[in-house]
């Protein structure tokens, strides 16, 4: 139960912080919060996927996020005796998941608003993000290191009332 009050919390973060943007900032606006160019708040409307992309015509991407809502909420009961190490990734991405859902619900996009210039040789600037965006990359990095090491945390935190 833990967990989906994880999701929850990441859902109301998520929320909070897109109201806060939507209330007080005008799509296309943008501060500078850390040097000028490194960390600012960038408010922008977008319809596609993950970066931006358009992969998916219409209210495609708005299914695909319910069913992997759906799935996430359900498989996460499935498993609900088995380890927090791959509990807690899950519910990071369901919350982000659920987060981003709402948003393409309501206004058939979603709000992003943190703009940050990682280095990097592919794009100019870092594609601009949201905190549910934040939650589901923490989620996925987390999930990963867990398959990797899954023998050895499974081994190591195991009880035999968690064991799978």
């Amino acid at each position: 139960m833990i967990f989906y009050l994880v999701a929850l919390l990441v859902v109301i973060t998520d929320r909070i912080s897109k109201w806060l943007v939507i209330q007080y900032m005008s799509p296309g606006q943008s501060f500078p919060i850390i040097g000028e160019n490194f960390l600012r708040l960038t408010y922008i409307q977008n319809p596609g996927i993950a970066f931006g992309i358009q992969v998916l015509p219409g209210g495609y991407p708005m299914i695909f996020s319910l069913v992997t809502s759906l799935l996430l909420i359900v498989y996460l009961y499935h498993i609900r005796k088995r380890s927090t190490f791959v509990k807690l990734p899950l519910s990071l991405i369901l919350g982000g998941a659920v987060g981003n859902l709402i948003d393409r619900f309501l206004w058939g996009k979603v709000v992003d608003f943190i703009d940050v210039d990682f280095p990097n040789f592919i794009m100019s600037r870092w594609p601009v993000f949201n905190a549910a965006d934040s939650a589901v990359t923490v989620g996925m990095c987390l999930l990963v290191i867990y398959i990797l090491f899954q023998p050895r945390i499974d081994a190591k935190y195991s009880t035999p009332s968690t064991a799978s």
